[in-house]
């Protein structure tokens, strides 16, 4: 992932030692979905889209972006 808003070389999380699980905080699609969007300047909190005249939000709601990756 590179590109406006997003800081290069960045690895966030850990797994254990012997890297069969997540040793922190677990992210997933959801949560990279935020941070595109927020890095381009979209609140996904308050940005939705018509899906034939239902509006929809743009990430799961119960997500975030992920912090440590934004500029």
């Amino acid at each position: 992932m590179a590109g406006c808003g997003i800081k290069r070389g960045v690895v966030v999380g850990a797994t254990n030692e012997q890297g069969t699980f997540v040793a922190t905080e677990e992210y997933d699609i959801g949560h990279l979905f935020h941070t595109w969007f927020t890095a381009l300047g979209i609140d996904c909190k308050k940005t939705q889209y018509a899906n034939g005249g239902q509006p929809l939000p743009l990430a799961h709601e119960d997500m975030s972006p992920v912090k440590e990756l934004l500029a």
